[in-house]
């Protein structure tokens, strides 16, 4: 099985994302002839063109929550992979707030009527839901932030990852990730910069000690982040908890099982 985790993009704040500093285009998660996208943000489409990756052999399309960074390209991605809905296929997942909204209380879907019957099929999912797509076992994780939120884990026959989203630290959070061999987490902040549903490099080193991943990938970075210098950041977590810790740059991409036997991390331009 070749199992890929490349990253679209880390912006993990408007004004990053906005001036174009980082890129909010997603995460892909390639298990075999399966390929899942996480998170499609602003960019998606054009990251994935640049890269002449075709959304069109997108399987299912995950969405953690609303907040653009993480679900602006959405339409737009159903949209490619569907050819503007003439070819129903695909899975999408998120959360109620996302595929349906609650209309009566003000809180519009991200996901236009439209794109929502392009799909094969959409899954509303909370917490405590679990799924699988083939012979992928998928479980949503909770996250401590201040709209409706999920987090997610993959299981194959011999690889998992899982992808944490933007979220608060707890022991409870973090603990849901043990046995993953890939930790995906969302960083926005270094260290001494705290902001409400969001972690910073501290709470990334309790979030890893907790969780115990083979691989910590960092992600979604904040304008204090880039100017805090990311990868003294990522020594700092490595030195800390003893996980081998990656600052993912746009276009990077990992290949685990590859990774564990030889140490190898490369950038290319395809998938």
């Amino acid at each position: 099985m070749v199992s890929q985790i490349l990253v679209l993009g880390t912006s993990g704040d408007a004004l990053v994302t906005g001036k174009r500093y980082l890129s909010a285009g997603g995460i892909l998660l390639k298990f075999d002839d399966k390929v899942f996208l996480l998170d499609p943000g602003p960019g998606c489409i054009s990251d994935a063109g640049r890269m002449s990756l075709s959304l069109r052999e997108l399987t299912a399309v995950f969405v953690s929550h609303r907040h653009l960074n993480h679900s602006g390209d959405l339409n737009a991605v159903i949209s490619a992979m569907t050819l503007g809905g003439l070819d129903k296929k695909g899975v999408l997942v998120s959360c109620k707030d996302v595929i349906l909204g609650e209309p009566e209380k003000g809180i519009y879907p991200v996901l236009d009527p439209y794109y929502r019957s392009a799909v094969e099929k959409f899954i509303v999912l909370d917490e405590k839901g679990k799924l699988a797509i083939n012979d992928i076992d998928i479980f949503p994780t909770k996250t401590i932030h201040p709209c409706e939120n999920l987090g997610f884990k993959f299981f194959s026959s011999d690889f998992s990852v899982g992808y944490t989203s933007d979220t608060q630290y707890s022991q409870d959070v973090a603990k849901q990730y043990v046995g993953c061999d890939v930790l995906i987490i969302n960083v926005q902040n270094p260290q001494g910069i705290s902001k409400e549903g969001l972690m910073n490099t501290d709470d990334c080193i309790k979030f890893a000690k907790d969780a115990r991943p083979s691989i910590l990938l960092l992600t979604h970075f904040g304008i204090k982040m880039i100017n805090a210098n990311i990868i003294s950041q990522a020594r700092l977590i490595k030195q800390e908890t003893g996980v081998e810790t990656i600052a993912a740059k746009d276009g990077f991409l990992l290949e685990p099982l590859s990774y564990g036997l030889k140490g190898t991390q490369k950038t290319l331009s395809h998938f």
